[in-house]
């Protein structure tokens, strides 16, 4: 039986980009078993934020999936009488984006066929 100095139980958008960044942190050098139920079958998009972007700069993840992402440029957020009370606009802050959409089917196909290139981390299905 192989072993491996980090197993992470949970091969979804939040496993695998724990191990991804771990490697990084690590120069490579932990062996990391990634073990997940089930298949991707997610069809749903999710919000990032501009601190959540820049973590993911940081861990070298952000450059794989700015090519599938929708920058969120405004956020209104209204009460039930009172349309508009706060407007945030990116050019407020002087960034690109307050945040960016994502679908999580594409972001994690992405994120496996990188594991997949990957000597030092094996993705673990139910199934093998």
């Amino acid at each position: 039986m192989k072993k491996f100095d980090v197993i992470i139980a949970g091969g979804g958008i939040v496993g695998v980009t724990f191990a991804l960044s771990l490697n990084v942190l690590s120069n490579e050098k932990f062996s990391i078993a990634l073990i997940e139920p089930f298949k991707n079958t997610l069809n749903r998009s999710i919000a990032l934020s501009h601190g959540t972007v820049e973590l993911m700069k940081k861990f070298k993840l952000w450059e794989a999936i700015i090519d599938i992402a929708t920058p969120i440029n405004q956020i209104q957020i209204s009460e039930r009488s009172n349309l508009g009370i706060v407007n945030i606009c990116t050019e407020n802050y002087f960034i690109d984006a307050i945040g960016y959409v994502v679908e999580l089917s594409h972001v994690l196909d992405i994120y496996y066929n990188r594991l997949k290139k990957m000597n030092n981390i094996e993705l673990f299905f139910q199934n093998q």
